[in-house]
């Protein structure tokens, strides 16, 4: 990891720590600290890569907000299922503007996946994660890509 890459992952790190205190508290998390941490990504992908560094990052933030809106949109009209809550697709959305677009789309993938195994985890144990497994997937996920990026 270089060390560009390694100051972000503090910095990362830093701006996640609020939204999984307030997870352990049971609270809802205000959407500033969503706004920071896309905010933090944005500022990371221009000091890193320049106005082209920012583009991607702006791109891959508002591609990922777009995506996961429509398919919460899809499953909930024609299943009757709402997926996700606007804070955790804000928070996916807000991880996404510290990645480029493909970085993005194995970060959506990722989260995904890591929510399904929770799901099925919580299923076998007969025990309800309400929507922190939502969150989780996405602060891993987070980590996991930016880590390997």
């Amino acid at each position: 990891m270089t060390p560009d890459r390694l100051l972000g992952m503090a910095l990362l790190v830093a701006l996640l720590l609020p939204s999984l205190v307030a997870l352990g508290e049971r609270r809802r998390l205000h959407d500033m600290f969503r706004a920071l941490v896309a905010i933090g990504g944005l500022g990371f992908c221009w000091t890193t890569g320049g106005g082209l560094g920012l583009l991607l990052g702006l791109s891959a933030a508002v591609g990922t907000l777009i995506v996961v809106t429509a398919i919460v949109a899809f499953t909930q009209i024609l299943w009757s299922v709402r997926l996700l809550s606007g804070g955790e697709i804000k928070q996916l959305a807000s991880g996404a503007a510290w990645l480029t677009p493909l970085g993005a789309i194995a970060y959506i993938l990722l989260a995904l996946s890591i929510a399904i195994v929770t799901g099925l985890i919580a299923r076998i144990f007969e025990t309800r994660l309400r929507n922190e497994a939502a969150l989780i997937a996405s602060t891993a996920a987070l980590l996991l890509v930016f880590a390997g990026g």
